[in-house]
């Protein structure tokens, strides 16, 4: 993961603890062949710099890490359909 030298993390603000980033109030879960999921207040926003809402019902977002969901950015389970290996260790 690269950082502009202005966004660059410092050492109290991320750690990665048994495969979860801890960044302030927001939790980034890597899930064992699956999505990550995003726990606390975070935004998504496009390339363009729109913001992505969370589909409908949703308190968690869970982002596609297979490449093969149908609603990108967002996890459809379809990795379990593909056999994606997602295997990443800290």
């Amino acid at each position: 993961m690269r950082y502009s030298r202005e966004l660059a993390p410092t050492k109290a603000s991320v750690r990665l603890v048994q495969n979860t980033w801890h960044m302030a109030d927001v939790k980034i879960t890597i899930r064992p062949n699956g999505p990550l999921l995003v726990n606390g207040a975070a935004d998504l926003v496009d390339h363009d710099g729109n913001t992505v809402n969370l589909p409908e019902g949703k308190s968690v977002m869970a982002l596609c890490r297979c490449g093969a969901s149908t609603t990108k950015p967002f996890c459809d389970g379809t990795h379990g359909k593909v056999g994606f290996d997602g295997t990443l260790k800290a």
